[in-house]
């Protein structure tokens, strides 16, 4: 989040990565429908804040090369 906010998106790129790998090797057995529902949701936004920093990444790529 730190490196989100302070624009260097590419630190941010690079541990948003890591927790998801940390996560998916963690693997919470979950035994309520509402436990799984909840997991699903937060790698929903895991995965949503990952691909809108690349998308950020891609384009701000973009704006340096038109400059230059």
């Amino acid at each position: 989040m730190y490196y989100e906010k302070h624009k260097d998106h590419d630190r941010a790129l690079k541990y948003m990565n890591y927790f998801i790998k940390q996560r998916n090797r963690e693997k919470e057995i979950s035994n309520t429908k509402l436990e799984k529902i909840k997991n699903v949701l937060e790698s929903t936004l895991l995965y949503f804040r990952k691909y809108k920093l690349f998308f950020k990444n891609m384009y701000n790529f973009k704006q340096k090369n038109k400059v230059q």
